[in-house]
């Protein structure tokens, strides 16, 4: 198998490893985990599918309703994942300030020797 960039395949294996499964188990984990996650969105899809076969103003609600929450989790998680950032630039910037005023007290007046 060969993991991709944002599936999890690598973190998960190393997971599963540190948590003492075998790399046959975890291969069966990972394999059971794509199957259930792939027949899950084909359900879904036929499910929706169905609804707008039977009623199409009930089938266009439900999509647009599906739409609306993928849009908003995505908004969300845009708004958390920028709101953390800007925490640890304000951390890291309020570290540099807090040392460069110490270092400033620390090294006492300048004097300034005007003959």
């Amino acid at each position: 198998m060969f993991p991709l960039r944002g599936t999890g395949g690598i973190g998960g294996f190393i997971v599963g490893r540190m948590l003492g499964m075998t790399k046959k188990d975890v291969l069966l984990a990972f394999t059971l985990g794509a199957f259930i996650g792939c027949f899950a969105i084909a359900g879904g899809s036929l499910y929706i599918l169905g609804v707008i076969r039977q009623d199409l103003m009930t089938g266009r609600m439900l999509i647009i309703i599906v739409a609306a929450v993928l849009l908003l989790s995505s908004y969300g998680y845009r708004y958390y994942h920028n709101m953390q950032k800007n925490r640890m630039e304000f951390k890291k910037n309020n570290s540099l300030l807090t040392l460069f005023l110490r270092s400033q007290l620390l090294s006492g007046p300048v004097v300034c020797n005007l003959r």
